[in-house]
């Protein structure tokens, strides 16, 4: 596809989708096995007391980086491909939108989970993050299998 039709189109350049599916993959997973591990998997202590899995920490260190890498391509693929397709306002439009709003929700609440002001806030921040996020995934599963259908036919 030449740079002229990818400008019309509003279609993603081929390392863009390859980095944008890995980023979001790593996201996905690394949250979803802190959020497990956060609720549902405690270790013995050598003191005979219960304590987070090690490997949690490092699933949200992992998820935090991850986060920032996709803001970064979330940003690079603002103008070739969210921009064009509002325009055109087709199909896969209002998920195109739920996602943005969703991203644009996580981006902040993940900033808000950095400095909170309460444990209870944390709780409730938490929350809203987690679900959305699984909601996120979701979505653009939904979103990617309604594009291949679309070439499809």
């Amino acid at each position: 596809m030449s740079s002229r039709s990818l400008k019309k189109t509003g279609s993603m350049p081929k390392i863009s989708k390859i980095s944008l599916y890995l980023i979001l993959i790593i996201l996905a997973f690394s949250g979803f096995i802190w959020l497990y591990l956060d609720h549902f998997v405690r270790v013995n202590t050598e003191f005979g007391g219960a304590a987070h899995h090690p490997i949690e920490y490092k699933m949200l260190v992992t998820h935090g980086i991850a986060a920032y890498f996709f803001i970064f391509l979330f940003g690079a693929i603002w103008n070739d491909h969210i921009k064009k397709w509002f325009k055109i306002g087709k199909k896969n439009f209002r998920s195109g939108v739920f996602m943005v709003s969703t991203i644009s929700t996580l981006a902040i609440s993940g900033l808000m989970l950095y400095y909170p002001t309460s444990d209870e806030f944390r709780n409730i921040v938490s929350f809203i993050h987690w679900t959305l996020g699984i909601a996120l995934f979701a979505t653009f599963l939904f979103h990617a299998k309604a594009k291949i259908r679309s070439i499809k036919s």
